[in-house]
């Protein structure tokens, strides 16, 4: 054990300096949106929430202000100095690796959780996004400790452990989107494995604080969200067409499983040979998540499987999500990389063993 948690320290030592080293190389303000979180944060330090880079000062309706409140106190201490902003999401990043280490400490051994860390803080979309000033981040961090206090709460039923849920849950929903996906993750296990008052409670105050933000934002004049607006713009679209959902959830796999999780280049120049490779890594990641996810719910206690029902609806819905914004961009598949990736190794692992038993 003592070895296997000095590797672990080591492993993250090594990121860390791999991180500084790297972080050098990508100025604030390179991804746009970076600089605007940096500039909302300004705006909150003055008292309210508003779009200071537009003519005017607009109410921002369009940005969640859950990263810019975080970044809030370091912005008024540091500024202008905004490159050591960087260190926050650094430290935001490892202290994922210590979260992810620990929610898969009952179903991994050391040594898979040591790989698992590895390949984890050596993905390129990891390194670029921890590299910077993104709420990419802030929100895995989230996710992660949403996950780890949710599971410990399950194992020990004390309210105190309950109500702490709420605290990064609530956060994350105010922070992006997909918030709502682990929101309705959490509650929706609760659900499915019959917890049902659990289920409403775990609502309360996530739904409260959002719902208290959008009410804020439409009595100001302004729309709820811009999201909102944008969503619905989107489903009316879609809506009884079959073709773009399908070219959606194509791009949206490809992006996740071979841009992102398996970080395939595919310098294949014919159309339809490119198509079948693309789909050959798809149904390599996909099938293997899936094989992974099935073998750590055999045999798990119902703790366990209450647990890793919410990591699998969570990103369900997450995928969903994307399918219908149609995000073809690395980062937006960030926050599940590290599940996907979990799983992806737990499946290899079981396809191995299979294998041999068949000998």
């Amino acid at each position: 054990m003592t070895d296997s948690k000095y590797l672990f320290g080591t492993c993250v030592i090594l990121i860390a300096f791999l991180y500084a080293g790297l972080c050098l190389k990508i100025d604030v303000g390179y991804f746009n949106d970076d600089a605007r979180y940096i500039m909302s944060a300004c705006s909150l330090n003055q008292g309210q929430y508003r779009d200071l880079e537009l003519p005017g000062h607009p109410l921002n309706v369009d940005r969640l202000p859950g990263y810019p409140l975080f970044l809030t106190p370091f912005v008024r201490v540091i500024m202008p100095r905004w490159a050591w902003l960087k260190v926050l999401s650094i430290a935001l990043t490892l202290s994922g690796c210590f979260l992810l280490n620990t929610l898969f400490a009952d179903s991994m051994t050391p040594l898979s959780r040591l790989s698992l860390i590895a390949f984890f803080g050596l993905n390129p979309t990891i390194i670029k996004y921890s590299c910077s000033v993104m709420s990419e981040p802030f929100f895995l961090f989230l996710l992660l400790l949403s996950f780890l206090l949710y599971g410990q709460w399950l194992k020990r039923r004390q309210a105190w452990r309950f109500w702490l849920i709420s605290l990064p849950l609530s956060w994350a929903v105010i922070t992006r989107p997909e918030g709502l996906a682990l929101l309705g993750s959490l509650s929706g296990s609760l659900a499915i494995h019959r917890e049902h008052r659990a289920s409403l409670k775990l609502l309360i105050i996530p739904a409260l604080i959002l719902s208290s933000l959008l009410l804020c934002n439409y009595f100001s004049g302004s729309s709820p969200s811009g999201y909102l607006q944008q969503m619905g713009q989107i489903l009316i679209y879609l809506s009884g067409r079959v073709l773009p959902w399908a070219m959606n959830a194509g791009l949206v796999l490809k992006v996740a499983f071979v841009d992102s999780l398996l970080q395939a280049a595919i310098p294949i120049q014919n159309v339809i040979l490119n198509l079948l490779v693309i789909s050959g890594f798809i149904a390599l990641g996909l099938g293997l998540v899936l094989i992974g996810f099935n073998a750590l719910r055999r045999g798990a206690s119902r703790q366990q499987q209450t647990l890793q029902t919410a990591q699998g609806i969570f990103v369900l819905l997450y995928f969903l999500m994307h399918i219908v914004f149609l995000s073809v961009n690395n980062r937006y598949f960030f926050s599940v990389i590290p599940l996907l990736l979990a799983w992806f190794m737990i499946g290899g692992a079981a396809l191995l063993a299979s294998m041999d038993k068949r000998k």
